[in-house]
């Protein structure tokens, strides 16, 4: 058996524990919560108890916590106006993503679907502010309203 082995994290060569089985890791700190953020991962996605108890966890914790995250960028207003920053280009590339269709899906004329739908001005795209409630229907060019019925 091999007693050295290439880190997952940091790609360097590591003495391997022989008490670890199937080790893929060294022992650095940052390659040790790569593995348990992988790992963490792993378990959110495939253990519904384990999920459902961090996401318990976060909410005691939020409790207990009133206002954490209003002071933390209150405290750091860079890191805030970064984040203002990439909120938005995250919007845009989730706006601009092409749609996903079946290859045999015919592609619509409209260039937009009838539909209910909120309209928002160009400051609502984080906070759904100002936003009113429209209904839109499609009418055919020869579309003739029928006379109205007197009672």
């Amino acid at each position: 058996m091999d007693r050295y082995g290439r880190c997952k994290f940091c790609r360097r060569t590591y003495l391997k524990n022989p008490r670890v089985k199937n080790q893929q890791y060294c022992n650095k700190a940052d390659c040790q919560r790569a593995r348990k953020r992988r790992w963490q991962r792993y378990k959110m996605a495939t253990d519904p108890d384990y999920r459902q108890n961090q996401i318990d966890c976060a909410r005691r914790w939020r409790k207990r916590n009133p206002g954490y995250w209003q002071e933390y960028r209150k405290r750091r207003k860079s890191y805030s106006e970064q984040n203002r920053r990439l909120q938005t280009i995250r919007n845009l590339k989730r706006a601009l993503k092409p749609m996903i269709a079946k290859t045999d899906a015919s592609i619509s004329k409209l260039s937009f679907i009838p539909g209910a739908y909120y309209l928002l001005n160009k400051q609502a795209l984080i906070a759904k502010k100002d936003a009113f409630f429209q209904k839109v229907f499609i009418l055919p060019a020869t579309y003739t309203p029928a006379p109205a019925i007197a009672k």
